[in-house]
């Protein structure tokens, strides 16, 4: 009966956001520095002359040297049928908040390889929507933090409060933002965000709803970081067309559904998670101490 009132409210409010005006991620809060460490952005080095600085999309740091983002992000639209995006023709900026401030080259790298699922299906399902970029060389503790991918079984129960942040644009009439934004999200039913968008959602996907604010993705932000209780969740793979302030639920490829693709895609190159590196130094500790024994 709760749940059939929070949707009844969600419903209601998704009505009547939409008429609110444009603002940021959108409607979102500026980042503060060092708050998003995991976070980067993926720039078109073509277009590092624009206001934007080339952003095209954005990722989370899962190691020093691997970026997690969306395979969607690296579509090359020019092409038809869509094809890959050449890795040399693009680079990742980390550590800063603000794109205009990459004067230091400790927080650029150049992407080497990009991996995308097998399964990826593109538009208009998405489905298996995820890739690994490769960098040339990793970024130092000081500049960028990775964040863990999760644990096969992590799954954030229904109404768990999250967070996302990255560079997008600010509306459709809109270029990418140079600051860094942010907005706290909450996980939704996936039947719910299914009537909501009108679209089939896979168990592969994960749903999440504005928490405090009505508050929506837009351009530049696909490949975000959705965290929840401070585990990696999801990266945006879908949003509403239109970039309005708003209420409805958002798509987030589920990435623990990913887990062991990823640790293959980075060569289990990708930080491992706290509760699971206390297990391997235990088990290292013990066979160490057995040989010693012996």
């Amino acid at each position: 009966m709760e749940k059939t009132f929070c949707f009844f409210v969600l419903a209601i409010c998704a009505a009547s956001a939409a008429s609110l005006p444009d603002g940021r991620i959108v409607g979102g809060l500026p980042a503060g520095a060092n708050q998003f460490r995991y976070a980067v952005s993926i720039q078109q080095l073509s277009q590092l002359n624009q206001p934007t600085r080339g952003h095209k999309c954005g990722g989370v740091l899962i190691s020093p040297r691997h970026v997690l983002t969306t395979a969607s992000c690296t579509d090359n639209e020019n092409t038809v049928p869509t094809t890959v995006i050449n890795p040399t023709e693009y680079r990742v900026f980390a550590g800063g908040i603000n794109l205009n401030n990459d004067n230091n080259p400790e927080q650029i790298r150049v992407i080497v390889n990009i991996t995308r699922h097998p399964g990826y299906t593109g538009s208009p399902m998405f489905a298996h929507n995820i890739a690994v970029l490769t960098l040339n060389n990793p970024f130092n503790s000081t500049i960028a933090t990775p964040l863990a991918i999760p644990h096969e079984s992590f799954q954030p129960a229904e109404g768990a409060e999250c967070v996302t942040a990255g560079w997008g644009s600010q509306n459709l009439s809109s270029s990418a933002s140079v600051t860094q934004m942010y907005s706290r999200k909450v996980i939704t039913n996936q039947m719910f965000c299914s009537l909501m968008l009108g679209a089939n959602i896979l168990p592969s996907m994960i749903c999440a709803s504005p928490f405090d604010r009505p508050t929506t993705a837009c351009v530049g932000d696909f490949g975000n970081g959705l965290v929840c209780n401070g585990g990696l969740t999801g990266i945006l793979s879908m949003t509403t067309p239109n970039c309005q302030e708003q209420a409805y639920p958002e798509v987030y490829t589920r990435v623990a559904n990913y887990t062991t693709w990823i640790r293959s895609a980075t060569a289990g190159a990708s930080v491992i998670q706290p509760g699971l590196a206390a297990l391997v130094l235990f088990s290292l500790l013990q066979i160490i101490t057995a040989k010693i024994i012996s």
